[in-house]
């Protein structure tokens, strides 16, 4: 979701390249022990490529990187290759060390919040001087397009905020109190004559029916009283004739109870 949480397609809005270095930034801010990487460098240029492995070495990081690139076996130390030959082997893949890694210290994982910050800021420092030192064209159109890209997205959730604060000030200005608020929400469902017949039935069937509740409800309470009057006189002809009729207005009333609700 975005920040004023509506959905959005962070798909079709970043691409592909952006979504990876958006996947990366996330790996540098959880620092997991190990970390499986699928082609996560597929759509991103090498200086990016090159800082994901060298701070995620300098965080103790381990990858285990499935890829077709051959330029990130120097930032690995073992490779394991599916060949296939299965018959030739018995296999089918082989392990390999490889010598570049041994170049480059291993260092273990960094637990400590503000020796990460430092490190990923350094990192961040000298990847920004390298951009600056190469400015080669095409790293110049890709940081355009990242911020053309950034600024439309402001722009795009400022303009959202704005037509939404409007609105709500329109409808107070116009409307300031909260009856007057109801009842242009009633006039505004009454808009269309069919609308109007259908709310009116409406209406006179709810009255009829109220009407006939409380004649219900006067009944039954007639009744407990003339048999409790009855008991106490010793008339049976009345108790049982009371009794009677409540059993006669007992499920009309629950009838009523029910069309009212």
């Amino acid at each position: 979701p975005g920040g004023d949480g509506t959905e959005i397609d962070w798909e079709a809005l970043l691409s592909l390249g952006e979504q990876q270095a958006l996947s990366i930034a996330r790996l540098l801010y959880h620092r997991p022990r190990f970390a499986i990487l699928d082609e996560c460098t597929s759509a991103v240029g090498k200086g990016l490529e090159r800082r994901l492995f060298e701070l995620a070495r300098d965080l103790g990081i381990s990858c285990v990187t499935i890829t077709h690139r051959p330029a990130l076996k120097e930032h690995h130390g073992r490779m394991l290759k599916l060949t296939g030959a299965l018959e030739e082997d018995g296999r089918g893949w082989s392990l390999s060390d490889l010598p570049e890694i041994g170049k480059q210290a291993r260092r273990s994982r960094v637990v400590d919040e503000k020796e990460a910050e430092r490190i990923i800021e350094a990192g961040m420092e000298s990847s920004r001087a390298a951009r600056i030192g190469e400015s080669s064209p095409q790293t110049s159109s890709a940081h355009e397009l990242a911020e053309t890209r950034s600024r439309f997205y402001v722009e795009r959730q400022a303009t959202k905020q704005a037509s939404r604060t409007s609105a709500e000030q329109v409808v107070r200005e116009r409307w300031p109190g909260s009856f007057k608020r109801l009842v242009a929400v009633v006039r505004l469902g009454l808009e269309k004559p069919e609308e109007r017949r259908a709310a009116a039935k409406n209406l006179a069937a709810i009255g009829a029916f109220l009407v006939m509740h409380v004649q219900a409800a006067w009944l039954l309470w007639r009744g407990q009283t003339g048999i409790m009057l009855a008991s106490m006189c010793n008339n049976r002809l009345r108790f049982w004739c009371e009794i009677l009729a409540n059993f006669i207005v007992w499920p009309v009333s629950t009838y009523i109870d029910q069309a009212v609700k």
